[in-house]
């Protein structure tokens, strides 16, 4: 993906962010987000029963058999009100994409808890789109098609090692702002922003090692290691990260939700862009040795009040089957000294795009869920993350190396011959 269509992929995403979603009455907003908001989202099914349901009402609603995985709900109460933290950085460590048959983590995006036996269930558990070859939810309705196609393939290509090699480089990562914290186990309202880092410029860390050809330096993880941002992904004329919001922390778990396109660094020439974007994590205190701390007590030094981690980390969300060709299909397959051998170009690429194509389980938007003439276009993804405080960089201009597989405006990497890899035929 080029600069030029990054940026209006920014633009895009942050435009559609900045608005409120009547569906859950989340505001994301540009510019401060620090400002006020109406109260954090109310978790609709927790409250579908209504106070006059009790056992002698015959015309009370059943409960549902399927146990949705539903995104926390904000906490009752606030530890301190009155305590706000000043505002710090995390930046994403590690990703998981793929997981193993015993934990397949994810929430349930569409509502519906697909293909259960119980028909009694919310939407007689019938597909929230139209698709020719319908997915089952896993357990609890969880929807991550990604992260099970990802295991199919793993014997062929990881589909994590390409986006942890950008991190474990200092090419790339996602910058996480969070501000208005106090600082505890509860929050009622706490400030984030998200932005694209085009990598460590500068050496923050003492085992940090350059990389003089790319002008990079390898994260130490000491807690200094200083991340640029792209300049497409700030306010301009600032180092504010462009996609602002707002969330909240309960017993310690962090939650953000976006309602607008969300880009994740894949690789060096491409994104995922995952829309209606829920994020939850463990908010882990460090000391100032990077040690976990009480949680219950206030930070003890300066440094310590930017001190936080991300642990169990999760981002779900919607992403296009084509943008998902797209990005896979600039992974270079080769090894040694041979040269690149981009996947969009093997012929292992159209086993690829028939899996992609078949696992299609979403439409694009919650708005068409249940739409009768919605199509399903789209893959339900669940990341696994860790996170680790940082320090915000300058702004740094992107070099991306050529790669004919990259996708241009119209979504397609040029002269390729007349079958468009990046497409799912009818």
């Amino acid at each position: 993906m080029t600069r030029v269509h990054l940026r209006r992929w920014l633009l895009l995403g942050a435009a559609a962010t900045c608005v409120m979603s009547a569906a859950n009455a989340t505001v994301v907003a540009c510019g401060d987000p620090y400002s006020a908001a109406p109260d954090p989202p109310v978790d609709a099914a927790a409250s579908d029963a209504g106070v006059d349901a009790t056992p002698n009402d015959v015309d009370a609603t059943p409960p549902d058999p399927c146990l949705h995985a539903r995104v926390p709900l904000p906490p009752a109460v606030d530890d301190a009100p009155g305590d706000e933290l000043p505002p710090f950085y995390i930046a994403v460590r590690t990703t998981r994409i793929s997981n193993d048959t015993k934990t397949i983590r994810g929430f349930d995006l569409d509502g519906v808890c697909t293909c259960n036996a119980d028909k009694t269930t919310a939407h007689g558990a019938v597909p929230s789109c139209l698709s020719p070859k319908p997915s089952c939810d896993l357990d609890g309705g969880v929807d991550n098609a990604v992260s099970v196609l990802a295991s199919q393939v793993s014997p062929f290509f990881s589909l994590d090692t390409v986006p942890q090699r950008l991190i474990d480089t200092g090419r790339r990562t996602l910058l996480l702002e969070i501000g208005k914290y106090n600082g505890r186990r509860n929050d009622k309202e706490v400030a984030f922003g998200v932005a694209l880092s085009d990598g460590i410029r500068v050496a923050g860390c003492p085992t940090s090692v350059e990389n003089a050809a790319k002008g990079i330096w390898t994260p130490g993880w000491c807690g200094d290691d200083t991340w640029s941002f792209l300049p497409e992904a700030v306010v301009p004329a600032t180092n504010q990260p462009l996609i602002q919001g707002l969330g909240f922390v309960n017993d310690g778990v962090l939650t953000l939700q976006l309602e607008g396109s969300l880009l994740v660094p894949f690789d060096e020439s491409s994104v995922l862009p995952l829309s209606g974007t829920v994020m939850t994590a463990t908010l882990t205190p460090l000391d100032d040795e990077l040690k976990p701390r009480d949680p219950s007590m206030a930070p003890r030094t300066e440094r310590e009040k930017r001190l936080f981690s991300f642990d169990n980390a999760l981002l779900a969300g919607r992403i296009k089957a084509t943008q998902l060709l797209a990005a896979i299909g600039t992974i270079d397959t080769s090894s040694g000294d041979a040269g690149p051998a981009y996947l969009c170009e093997q012929t292992s690429f159209s086993l690829a795009r028939q899996g992609i194509c078949e696992a299609v389980d979403l439409a694009s938007t919650a708005a068409l869920d249940f739409d009768p003439q919605a199509k399903c276009d789209s893959l339900s993804v669940g990341i696994g993350f860790s996170a680790f405080p940082v320090l915000p960089g300058d702004l740094h201009p992107t070099t991306i190396d050529p790669n004919p597989c990259a996708a241009g405006a119209d979504g397609e990497p040029p002269d390729l011959g007349s079958d468009p890899p990046y497409r799912c035929t009818p």
